[in-house]
């Protein structure tokens, strides 16, 4: 019966399901009043909403660059490099500096990493070497097992406290979420859609085919 629909209508029926589960998020089971409710709540649907945002955003950009149906950026290993620089600031820092080091002081660090060994991958595969995107997919899968087998190595040779902190660190957690961050956050995936939006012609989910667009 869904499939009987026409696209405009599904996706007003997908947005109106969105909007419906996210009032019953607010609002179900409130027992702590709603001054308090209300913003705590509201502080992790805004990040639920950022999250599956930027991974749905993210997945279909890069499916449609390699012209591939079944990768994700996942395959590029940048999340073993972020668990990678977890380890090496607690193990080379400590557990008392990690702990009281700034969260926007650690954020802007870390996608100053991310992003700058994005740009080294492509500079050298693209205009040094001139390879095809599909090496450059190969090169992360590679630095993905580098960086998830340091990261191993790593957490052997921590004690059990600076371990233990490093756990707590490895596993997303909506409910402690930095507000600061998050606006930051939400502004960067606006500016990243924003430069997408000006390639949609190239980039588009119909070239995936019916069934992923």
């Amino acid at each position: 019966m869904f499939r009987s629909l026409s696209p405009s209508i599904r996706l007003w029926l997908l947005l109106g399901g969105v909007i419906l589960a996210s009032l019953l998020f607010m609002t179900l089971n409130v027992r702590a009043g709603w001054a308090f409710t209300l913003p705590f709540r509201g502080e992790k649907l805004l990040g639920l909403l950022l999250v599956a945002y930027c991974i749905a955003i993210s997945t279909v950009l890069f499916q449609t660059l390699t012209h591939n149906r079944i990768l994700s950026p996942g395959i590029m290993g940048f999340d073993f490099l972020y668990l990678l620089l977890q380890s090496l600031m607690v193990y080379s820092f400590g557990t008392v500096f990690f702990s009281q080091i700034s969260p926007s002081l650690k954020w802007i660090g870390e996608v100053l990493v991310m992003v700058g060994v994005m740009c080294l991958l492509f500079y050298w595969l693209f205009i040094r070497q001139q390879r095809h995107l599909h090496v450059l997919v190969l090169v992360g899968i590679i630095l993905g097992t580098l960086f998830r087998s340091l990261n191993a190595m790593i957490a052997r040779l921590m004690d059990p406290v600076e371990f233990d902190l490093l756990q707590d660190v490895m596993f997303a957690s909506f409910n402690q979420m930095d507000s600061a961050l998050l606006g930051v956050s939400a502004l960067m995936a606006l500016l990243v859609s924003v430069l997408g939006w000006r390639y949609r012609h190239a980039l588009d989910v119909l070239a995936l085919g019916s069934d992923q667009a």
